[in-house]
């Protein structure tokens, strides 16, 4: 009875074990976990703001320079050392000189005939009366090259000072002093050669004789 016992309890451990092999673990099943949703922050981008071309400002071109006639070169060289306070224009220059070169052509056809009583005409009255002081004769006596020249008077001064002083010389420009009063003089290796000083006076072109 005892052996029986023990020999079906050897079947039943060996059929439970025989079911455990022949049938695998049953596993539980896992809960399905949803998959994660992936959220994606779309980001709008920032408008691009485009600077504006700039325009490139307009170049200013330099006048060229404009190319001087002779004349208005002259007339600047004539007026270069002419106070602001005083105005000549181009038009009153160029009368100016032509009436001054046509009184020298005067003065030369005078001085070759020795005609002082014509000369007078043309020298202005400040200058006739410095020139007749005795005195002022006397002094430029002692000024000049030549030694023992007499000037007992105006007749002498236009005779042995105003006449050899110009006599055979040319005038080619004018120079202003003021708007009344100019320079002749001749050009000469780029220096001007002063021989006459006039000054206008109502209206006319007059000698003003150089002073000590």
């Amino acid at each position: 009875m005892k052996k029986l016992s023990i020999f079906i309890t050897f079947i039943v451990c060996l059929t439970g074990c025989t079911a455990t092999r022949s049938n695998p673990e049953v596993v539980e099943p896992v809960e399905e976990v949803a998959p994660v949703q992936q959220i994606i922050e779309v980001v709008e981008p920032e408008p691009v703001v485009e600077e504006p071309t700039p325009v490139p400002e307009p170049v200013q071109l330099e006048p060229a320079e404009k190319e001087l006639t002779p004349e208005e070169q002259e007339f600047l060289r004539s007026t270069q050392d002419l106070d602001e306070k005083f105005a000549v224009s181009i038009d009153t220059f160029t009368k100016d000189k032509k009436d001054v070169l046509d009184t020298i052509n005067e003065l030369d056809t005078i001085m070759k005939k020795g005609d002082y009583t014509r000369w007078l005409t043309y020298v202005s009255k400040e200058s006739k009366d410095y020139w007749m002081n005795s005195a002022r004769l006397k002094e430029l006596e002692g000024r000049l090259p030549v030694k023992g020249l007499k000037l007992s008077g105006l007749r002498d001064y236009f005779k042995y000072i105003f006449v050899p002083a110009r006599a055979g010389h040319s005038v080619d420009e004018i120079r202003y002093i003021s708007d009344t009063v100019v320079k002749a003089v001749q050009v000469k290796e780029k220096r001007d050669i002063v021989y006459y000083t006039f000054e206008k006076i109502d209206g006319k072109w007059l000698l003003k004789l150089d002073t000590l």
